[in-house]
């Protein structure tokens, strides 16, 4: 006999399975970054750069762009293009 977990709505639709993946939260939080600087780096306990990890970040500045780059324990964030002065970066973590 099989055994597993199904879930299924009212009109009996599956809905989740131990097969799927769910997301899960990890941390959030934000930091100031200024034109020119270095990126700034998140420490993420257990993080590793793979497909498994994703991380959401935006700007305070409406313009321009964000570059993250995921690392062992770590990623990096920093706003590129023409801004002048200092941007909040406030960014999530999600495990899937």
């Amino acid at each position: 006999m099989a055994y597993g977990l199904q879930i299924k709505n009212a009109s009996n639709q599956l809905v989740l399975e131990v097969s799927d993946r769910v997301a899960r939260f990890v941390t959030t939080g934000s930091s100031s970054y200024t034109t020119g600087n270095s990126p700034i780096t998140v420490s993420v306990t257990g993080m590793t750069n793979d497909d498994t990890w994703t991380v959401v970040v935006n700007s305070s500045v409406a313009h321009g762009g964000i570059e993250v780059e995921k690392g062992s324990g770590s990623f990096t964030m920093k706003q590129t293009g023409y801004i002048s002065g200092t941007a909040t970066l406030r960014y999530i973590v999600i495990r899937n």
